[in-house]
């Protein structure tokens, strides 16, 4: 999202959040947890702040995994993810 916003991306800004509220919206079906309407925030004519929507949706899911002490992962490449996840 911060990618999109800095180089005015319309289109990977709608395909990035479309992408995560379905990762929401799948999460929610499977587990009891915080229910997040990312969509419903989104502009595409201010992707700024759509972008700080965004990482606001990212730090409350992201609380989920506090309160059942699940460790989060940052990686700082792709391939970086890449190689932790394949091993």
């Amino acid at each position: 999202m911060e990618l999109a916003a800095k180089t005015d991306n319309k289109y990977l800004s709608l395909m990035t959040a479309a992408s995560c509220q379905r990762f929401y919206d799948e999460m929610r079906e499977e587990y009891e947890g915080v229910s997040i309407d990312l969509m419903k925030h989104f502009d595409i004519n201010d992707l700024q702040r759509s972008a700080r929507t965004f990482d606001e949706a990212m730090e409350k899911y992201r609380l989920l995994y506090d309160e059942n002490n699940v460790q989060v992962k940052k990686y700082r490449t792709i391939e970086e993810f890449e190689e932790d996840y394949l091993a």
